[in-house]
C-alpha cells in the first residue's frame, strides 16, 4: 500500500496538483526525446522497430496498473490515512511541525473593544519527520519487448504489477516500523510502532495483562470499555476513530455470543462497539500478528502521511536504439505523528512488548 496520483489525492489541494503537473511535464519531455530520436534514426536507416516506443498511452497503462493492482489485505491502514495526507514540496527532506508553545492567560472583559493593550508573542519548539525516497525499477530487453508486443503480451506491465506490490509493502513497512538508516535534519525515520509521539500500551503482565487473541468476552469488553477509556481520558481524547487489529485478535472478536453469560445475540465485536462508544471502528490488518494493534484519532494535525511524490513512474532515456527499456517506479513519502502542546497523544500502539 502506498499513496498514488489519483482523484482522491488530487482532491487534497494545490500542492497535489503542482506535483502532478511537474511529473506530467517530465513524461512529456521524455516522449518528445524518444520520438525525435526515432525519427532521426528512421530518416537515416531502417530502424522501424523504434516505431514501438512508449507514448502517453503506455504511461496511462502504467498509471492504471499502479492505481488498480490488487494487494493482499496488508497495510490497509494506509488506505484510510491517504485521505488525510499532507502534500509537500519534493525539495523538502523533512517536515517541520510545531510541538510546543504558549501565550499568557490574560484575557480582558468589558463592554467595548478598547481594553486590548497587550499583545502576546508565541515561543515554540519544533519537531521534524524525514521524507524518504522509495525507488524500484523494471528493465525489459529490447528484442523481447518488441517480440512479446507483437503477440499481444506486454511483459513490462506484468513486471510492473509485481514491482508495484513489493514497493507498496516496503512503504507500508516504513510507515509502521520506520528505518534507523533514514536520517534527515538530525531526525531518524520512525513509524507508528516506534514513533516518539506514539502512546505505547503494554498488554503484558506489567500493563493491561490481557491477551486479546484468547481473552473471554467479558475480559475483552472490559478492556475496550474501561482500560481504553482510561487511556483516552489520560490523553484528553473523546474518541479513537480507527483501530486495526491482528487477524488472531479479529478471530476472537468475531465469535458469536449466543452462549455467553450475559449476552444474547451478535458477536463480541458488536458488543465491544456497543459498550465502548469511544471506539469508532475496529478492522483487521495482516500487517499485525498475535496480541497487537494500532489505533489513532483520524486528524491531519495528529497523524498524516507526508507526500513529496506519490508513487509514479518514468522511463530512462535510451541513447541507443537497441538499448533496453527501463521503467522506474518512484515515490517520496514519510509519516508525521505529533503530540499536543501539553504532551498528549492521539496515536496508540498496543502489544505485549
Amino acid at each position: 500500500m502506498t499513496i498514488v496520483f489519483n482523484k482522491q489525492y488530487l482532491d487534497l489541494g494545490r500542492n497535489a496538483h503542482a506535483q502532478a503537473k511537474e511529473w506530467l511535464g517530465r513524461r512529456e519531455w521524455w516522449i518528445n526525446q524518444e520520438q525525435a530520436r526515432a525519427k532521426t534514426l528512421r530518416d537515416q536507416g531502417d530502424f522501424t522497430t523504434n516505431a514501438g516506443i512508449a507514448t502517453k498511452d503506455f504511461f496511462q497503462e502504467v498509471d492504471r496498473v499502479i492505481q488498480e493492482v490488487r494487494f493482499n489485505d496488508k497495510y490497509v491502514f494506509l488506505n484510510d490515512l491517504a485521505g488525510i495526507a499532507t502534500p509537500m514540496n519534493i525539495g523538502k527532506l523533512s517536515y517541520v511541525n510545531v510541538t510546543s508553545g504558549d501565550v499568557s492567560s490574560q484575557i480582558k472583559r468589558g463592554m467595548d473593544f478598547g481594553l486590548l493593550k497587550e499583545f502576546d508573542d508565541i515561543s515554540s519548539a519544533t519537531d521534524k519527520n524525514p521524507v524518504p525516497v522509495f525507488t524500484g525499477g523494471v528493465g525489459m530487453n529490447y528484442r523481447k519487448s518488441m517480440g512479446l508486443q507483437s503477440e499481444g503480451v506486454d511483459l513490462m506491465l506484468q513486471a510492473l504489477k509485481l514491482k508495484r506490490v513489493k514497493m507498496g509493502w516496503d512503504v507500508g513497512d516504513y510507515m509502521l516500523n520506520g528505518d534507523a538508516g533514514i536520517v534527515a535534519d538530525g531526525q531518524v525515520g520512525q513509524g507508528i510502532k516506534n514513533h516518539r509521539n506514539t502512546y505505547q500500551i503494554q498488554l503484558g503482565a506489567s500493563g493491561a495483562n490481557i491477551n486479546l487473541t484468547s481473552a473471554t468476552p467479558d475480559e475483552v469488553v472490559s478492556f475496550f470499555q474501561q482500560f481504553m477509556k482510561t487511556v483516552c481520558n489520560a490523553n484528553v481524547v473523546t474518541k479513537i476513530d480507527k483501530v486495526y487489529v491482528s487477524p488472531e485478535i479479529m478471530i476472537n472478536l468475531l465469535q458469536p455470543l449466543s452462549n455467553a453469560a450475559g449476552f444474547k445475540t451478535g458477536s463480541l465485536l458488536d458488543q465491544v462497539l456497543r459498550f465502548a462508544p469511544h471506539i469508532g471502528s475496529i478492522e483487521q490488518d495482516f500487517a499485525f500478528s498475535g496480541n497487537e494493534f494500532i489505533a489513532y484519532v483520524r486528524d491531519k494535525e495528529i497523524i498524516s502521511p507526508l507526500v513529496a511524490l506519490p508513487m509514479t513512474s518514468y522511463m530512462k532515456t535510451r541513447l541507443d536504439p537497441y538499448e533496453n527499456y527501463n521503467t522506474c517506479l518512484v515515490s517520496a513519502q514519510g509519516l508525521k505523528i505529533t503530540s499536543t502542546q501539553n504532551g498528549k497523544k492521539g496515536v496508540f500502539y498496543a502489544s505485549s512488548f
